[in-house]
């Protein structure tokens, strides 16, 4: 299940999943100084995980090939409704320094973030139940 919070909702609770730094500018926007407004986005840790033990990563002259099935599967998940709720509204967003121009565009930049952190874990050391991706996502909006 994705979990998607404005930043300036954000309290010291949500920090094990959004972030301590998120809750830091979370409380900076609740004191009036001027933060960029944002979301926090968890990745859709169900879906991933069921994606991942389809697939065999036992071997490595198989992996690329592997890796192409999962990419293609994993973008099929269809963009939570909460994400059109929280960011829709807006034209433009800003994730890791680039301007996206739509929420299904940004949408499939956050699943491309989500399976370069998988392949490189499962590159890294192997398949094993907790695959190990970032927690939360940060998101700047802009209208």
């Amino acid at each position: 299940m994705v979990e998607i919070l404005p930043v300036r909702l954000l309290t010291d609770e949500d920090a094990p999943i959004y972030g301590s730094l998120n809750v830091a500018l979370a409380k900076l926007l609740r004191s009036g100084l001027p933060v960029g407004n944002g979301i926090v986005i968890t990745h859709p840790q169900i879906k991933l995980k069921t994606v991942l033990e389809h697939f065999d990563f036992s071997t490595k002259e198989v992996f690329q090939q592997t890796l192409t099935l999962v990419k293609k599967e994993i973008n099929t998940v269809p963009v939570p409704q909460i994400l059109n709720k929280e960011a829709g509204k807006h034209k433009q967003f800003l994730l890791k320094g680039e301007k996206i121009k739509s929420v299904k565009s940004l949408w499939f930049s956050l699943l491309n973030i989500w399976f370069e952190q998988i392949k490189e874990r499962l590159w890294n050391n192997g398949f094993y139940k907790d695959f190990g991706i970032t927690g939360f996502i940060q998101v700047l909006l802009r209208a």
